[in-house]
């Protein structure tokens, strides 16, 4: 599921919350949470491409910290998560790099 897109220039460093209550069942809690970014033209992924820096479980939300990128490129950046009672969820969003 596509939740959206963002824009970033490539120096920030910028978190995006991802809610999941809407989803989650009562009780149950995120375990994990994996992201993984490509390159929308499919080129592999570099050091100065997008890249998570930190993600943190705050249940209901999963908090993405992104950082780099190269200007004019764009992204696709999935978030799966599985909860303790082994539910799985994947949401993706866009993300595009400007150097203004």
């Amino acid at each position: 599921m596509n939740i959206g897109s963002i824009t970033k220039q490539p120096a920030e460093v910028l978190d995006y919350d991802i809610d999941f209550s809407e989803w989650l069942r009562a009780g149950d809690t995120l375990q994990t949470i994996n992201v993984d970014i490509t390159r929308l033209d499919g080129v592999a992924i570099s050091t100065d491409d997008l890249a998570t820096k930190y993600v943190i479980n705050s249940t209901p939300i999963a908090k993405i910290w992104l950082e780099k990128g190269l200007g004019g490129q764009s992204y696709k950046v999935e978030v799966t998560t599985t909860t303790r009672e082994g539910r799985t969820k994947q949401v993706e969003l866009r993300a595009r790099v400007r150097d203004y």
